[in-house]
């Protein structure tokens, strides 16, 4: 009897042994591992658009967006090796809005580049400002490229009030962290999801109420009225409590939610007593050029449909811009003395364009010390 009371203690002992072995590989320490392999994900704001030196012109990747920083940063080991998958125009919902099959491989899903990722050991993620349509609230109810077939600024806000509302995004954005998580090389993978920021102060004073950013001041405009300021702060806060709240019910601590919006808040458009672009110390790009010159090649029966699809803010601009000379060569536009030859495509000239309401180079400073501030390992 005592032989066999000995045999079950020890039996007991033994799965103790091994529950707490698999217990504690689950939940393995980052920071006692090493980083092997970094990889960048999402859409414009992770491809560091306008930010530094421009590394690729097919998803407009730049240097010194926070991926760039972060790949260089004393928080990963000098011999990791690094994947920047992140594009412009990248959406997370894979809504089926295709004519055809040719279409749909012209939409860019995050999809895509996930399957990309090779045994990544950490990884960033952006992904979801395409979904609501950022461009389409900054061309309805703040830059108006189309002129007067810019759409309502109301229902456009409402349409991304709703998306960020909707299941859909929810299980949408889970099951895109479930497909990156199986792309992690160890139990201490982790994906650093970044989120967005208001665009313009939380003051709120009517400084800015008398201006506009307007490509057609004089025929087609919004002002930048409190109200406008306001709705389009509160889509962003909506989009990042969305976000934190998917990552903050998920059931492990694999991925980390890095909300950078608070660095920027002395640094957004309309500063109290300022300009509504306050040169350096605005960290979104405002849209460098004013004036262009379309050409035949710009193809203005196809060119909204086609860019629609692919997502570039740069190529929808100039659809807009080239559509509305077409109907209306006597509008006149904004700014002066800083023309600008487009020769219809977008290469020459889109950086300056698909940069508009995105992170300058000191922005993306900012992310980067969000980062480091919430870095697992």
């Amino acid at each position: 009897m005592l032989a066999l009371l000995r045999r079950c203690l020890l039996i007991s002992w033994l799965a103790s042994l091994v529950s707490t072995a698999l217990a504690e590989e689950g939940n393995e320490s980052p920071s006692e591992l090493q980083i092997n392999h970094y990889a960048a994900l999402g859409d414009s704001y992770a491809a560091g658009v306008g930010a530094g030196p421009q590394v690729d012109d097919g998803c407009w990747l730049f240097a010194d967006g926070y991926p760039g920083l972060l790949n260089r940063s004393n928080l990963l080991p000098g011999d990791h090796g690094f994947q920047l998958l992140a594009c412009s125009g990248v959406r997370m919902l894979d809504r089926d809005t295709y004519l055809n099959r040719a279409e749909r491989k012209k939409h860019k899903s995050v999809s895509e580049y996930i399957d990309r990722v090779e045994n990544a050991s950490v990884a960033t993620l952006s992904i979801g400002g395409n979904d609501v349509g950022f461009f389409n609230l900054l061309n309805a109810c703040i830059y108006n490229f189309y002129g007067p077939f810019s759409g309502s600024c109301e229902e456009t806000l409402e349409f991304a009030e709703a998306v960020i509302a909707s299941d859909e995004f929810t299980a949408g954005y889970n099951t895109m962290l479930d497909q990156l998580l199986q792309k992690g090389d160890s139990p201490s993978f982790r994906v650093l999801a970044t989120g967005y920021s208001a665009f313009f102060d939380d003051a709120l004073t009517d400084d800015c109420n008398e201006y506009t950013l307007s490509y057609w001041p004089g025929w087609w405009h919004q002002q930048l009225t409190v109200d406008i300021r306001k709705r389009m702060n509160k889509m962003c806060t909506e989009l990042n409590a969305k976000i934190g709240q998917i990552i903050d019910a998920r059931p492990d601590n694999r991925v980390i939610w890095v909300d950078w919006a608070p660095r920027f808040k002395e640094h957004r458009f309309c500063q109290p007593g300022k300009p509504p672009v306050d040169g350096e110390n605005t960290w979104f790009f405002d849209v460098e050029f004013r004036e262009f010159i379309p050409t035949d090649e710009v193809d203005i029966e196809t060119c909204e449909h086609e860019s629609s699809l692919s997502g570039d803010w740069g190529e929808r601009a100039l659809c807009g811009m080239a559509i509305v000379q077409a109907k209306f060569p006597n509008a006149t536009i904004r700014g002066v003395g800083d023309r600008v030859d487009v020769k219809g495509g977008r290469r020459p000239f889109a950086p300056s364009t698909a940069r508009l309401f995105h992170p300058t180079a000191l922005g993306h400073r900012a992310i980067m010390d969000e980062i480091r501030r919430v870095w697992p390992y």
